[in-house]
């Protein structure tokens, strides 16, 4: 089939282009020396604004809250975005895919930029652009997808801001929260959810606490987990996952893993000194959260003849667990409970189906490993 040619300020149904309603991706390009370029999708109502700020997906928020669109990584491009029309709300009219630059640097100084309209990543259609026709902007509105006459159209827009992602975002109605204390010659990101944490340390302190884990700007940092703990007792570190098709999996001292392929976690060597006091470390690391429906993170007290010594429990060995993600956001859950038992279930990277991994508090103690029914 041949590739259907696009061109800025176009507008067509998108039927002329997709013979049906089905799921496809938008494969979005955007290169220039010593640019960095994030791309944005606003889901915006019938007055074309961003009344639900849960639509607007980008690299701190990659999924809607209907799986309606999420942000991708594709082989042949930058990133983009997978979008299955039918499952977005009536209160959603338009699509509106950006591009802004992350950074210094401005549109004109792009040298190749491309969108494509992908099925089951067949690309059907593509526009070919670059910084001839950009001056000073730094964010352009790249297209748009929107109902009219109950049919979805697709429009090249190609409309460039000088201000920015912020400018963008106040334009379709959003709130930026801009930092009191800039930095010199930074531009400042803009923040359109003052609920979201910071890139910060976060302890969870009570069972059942909860919080998103913030990953990097594709989705696609590695999680890395450590256990410490000061007191002389011999911990083993383990991770009990469900994938999202189903399959169940341990890794831990037996079976350490591996991070580049199935099962996209793996167990380094104990870096600490067992059962004596001192700084005592095991550490694991989870790559490709997505390929993940949950992962659990346990412990257990390793004692040679199987039995606990009087009044072990968990609270007593000044441990924590350290999630921390190359995105710079780190989550502490200390092992706080005092029930006697041989295994704790620390916490959970729930991701299952909502817009964003969250990490829970656990703690729970029981005295048999974990099973199936865990994750």
């Amino acid at each position: 089939m041949p590739i259907t040619t696009l061109s800025r300020g176009q507008r067509i149904k998108l039927t002329d282009i997709l013979p049906d309603n089905q799921p496809f991706q938008l494969g979005l390009n955007c290169y220039g020396p010593n640019l960095t370029v994030d791309f944005v999708c606003f889901g915006l109502d019938a007055q074309s604004k961003l009344s639900d700020d849960r639509y607007m997906i980008f690299f701190n928020q990659p999924k809607s809250p209907c799986n309606g669109v999420s942000l991708i990584s594709l082989l042949d491009n930058q990133g983009g975005f997978s979008i299955d029309l039918p499952r977005l709300p009536g209160t959603i009219h338009r699509l509106m895919i950006a591009a802004a630059i992350d950074g210094q640097g401005t549109m004109s100084q792009l040298t190749q930029g491309s969108l494509c309209v992908l099925k089951d990543h067949i690309e059907l259609a593509r526009q070919i652009f670059n910084g001839a026709d950009y001056t000073a902007e730094r964010v352009i509105i790249l297209a748009e997808l929107y109902r009219k006459d109950g049919v979805w159209r697709f429009a090249l827009v190609g409309q460039g801001f000088n201000g920015g992602l912020d400018a963008l975002v106040r334009h379709v109605g959003g709130i930026v929260f801009e930092n009191k204390s800039p930095v010199p010659n930074k531009p400042q990101e803009p923040v359109v959810q003052p609920h979201r944490e910071q890139l910060t340390k976060i302890t969870l302190q009570k069972q059942g606490d909860s919080t998103p884990l913030i990953l990097d700007k594709k989705g696609l940092s590695v999680i890395h987990v450590r256990l410490s703990w000061k007191t002389a007792v011999d911990l083993d570190l383990h991770a009990f996952y469900r994938t999202k098709s189903g399959e169940f999996g341990h890794v831990y001292f037996g079976d350490k893993g591996n991070l580049d392929r199935k099962p996209y976690i793996s167990l380094d060597q104990d870096a600490g000194v067992g059962n004596t006091s001192g700084d005592n470390e095991e550490n694991l690391h989870i790559k490709n959260i997505g390929y993940f429906s949950s992962v659990v993170i346990a412990t257990n007290i390793f004692r040679f003849f199987g039995f606990l010594n009087s009044g072990d429990n968990f609270a007593q060995y000044d441990g924590r667990v350290n999630l921390k993600t190359d995105a710079g956001h780190e989550v502490i859950v200390p092992l706080v409970s005092k029930v006697k038992g041989r295994w704790c279930i620390i916490a959970k990277i729930d991701n299952a189906g909502g817009s964003e991994a969250r990490v829970i508090n656990v703690n729970q103690v029981q005295e048999r490993e974990p099973g199936h029914n865990i994750v």
